[in-house]
This record gives C-alpha cells, sequence and structure tokens, in this order.
C-alpha cells in the first residue's frame, strides 16, 4: 500500500514539474507593474459634465437635470473624493470617498458604505460607475427623497463627458 502511495506522490511531483508560471523575462513587452503611468485615481481625476437621469421607484415618471461629477485624487492609491453635483434634483454637497482602479481601457469607481445627509436624514447611499477610454462617464445611485408631502425612492443615473481635468 504505501508502494502505490509513493508512486502517486511522485507521479504528482513529477506532473508539477510540467506547470509552468508567466514568464519573468519582459524583454519587448510592457511590465504588468509599469503599464499605467499614474495611479486610477490621478488619470481620472476631473470635472465631468452631463445629465442626471431621474426615476422615481415603482412608475416610469423621468426627470432630466444637467450637473456634474467631479472626482478628485487622495493620499492614497486607488482612492478618490467624488461629489455629485445637481441643483436641480437639489443635492449641492453629496460628496463621499471612492475605490478606483483601472477597467477595460478605463476606470470602475464604487462605495457600498458611502452616508450622507439628505433632507435632514442621513442614509446609507451606495453607488458606482464606469469611466470609458474617451473620459465618458456613467454612475448610479438611489436615493430616498422628500417629493411634497411624501418621501419617495428615486434611481439616479449619469451620464456625461470629462470637461476639465484636475491636476493637484
Amino acid at each position: 500500500m504505501k508502494k502505490i502511495l509513493y508512486f502517486f506522490v511522485g507521479v504528482f511531483t513529477l506532473s508539477m514539474t510540467f506547470i509552468a508560471c508567466d514568464d519573468d523575462d519582459d524583454s519587448g513587452t510592457t511590465s504588468r507593474n509599469s503599464t499605467f503611468s499614474v495611479t486610477p485615481e490621478i488619470a481620472a481625476a476631473g470635472t465631468y459634465e452631463g445629465d442626471y437621469i431621474r426615476v422615481q421607484s415603482g412608475t416610469t415618471d423621468t426627470t432630466e437635470n444637467k450637473g456634474t461629477i467631479i472626482i478628485s485624487a487622495r493620499d492614497t492609491a486607488y482612492c478618490a473624493n467624488i461629489s455629485f453635483v445637481c441643483s436641480g434634483f437639489e443635492f449641492t454637497d453629496f460628496n463621499s470617498v471612492t475605490n478606483i482602479t483601472y477597467a477595460n481601457n478605463g476606470f470602475m469607481f464604487s462605495n457600498d458604505l458611502s452616508t450622507f445627509v439628505i433632507d435632514n436624514k442621513e442614509q446609507s447611499v451606495p453607488f458606482y460607475g464606469t469611466i470609458d477610454e474617451n473620459k465618458n462617464i456613467i454612475a448610479r445611485f438611489t436615493l430616498t427623497q422628500k417629493s411634497g408631502r411624501s418621501t419617495k425612492v428615486f434611481y439616479y443615473t449619469f451620464n456625461g463627458k470629462l470637461s476639465s481635468v484636475t491636476t493637484e
């Protein structure tokens, strides 16, 4: 029985010698660590202008207003400050820290733990979005807001384009 066990251990060990890792020779190619000259929070920083589209939950009521998203680099790599600004929908101080990374020749950002005070009430507002290689941005989040006498849930989508670069 021990001979069979030793045989299988030997075969397993021998088979592992034929498994190769990635070639460490980067001659003629770009190293994975030097693909990007700056971290994503610096490369994506800027003011993005576009349209906020709001849909009321449970309806097809859609409203659109002009607004901006401002992304600025932080001292920490892969983290940025993000501000959502739209006076037409009454949020002008809606900002948070976001995780940001390179993805598909652009960027992805998100924060599942952001908290904001809206209508004098603190609420959790997770958001996420993408920026493509042409610096077009799409972001999504959900807010509970007062509308007249009642409180309603609204789904927001922002579609915009980089209008000015922020350098720090």
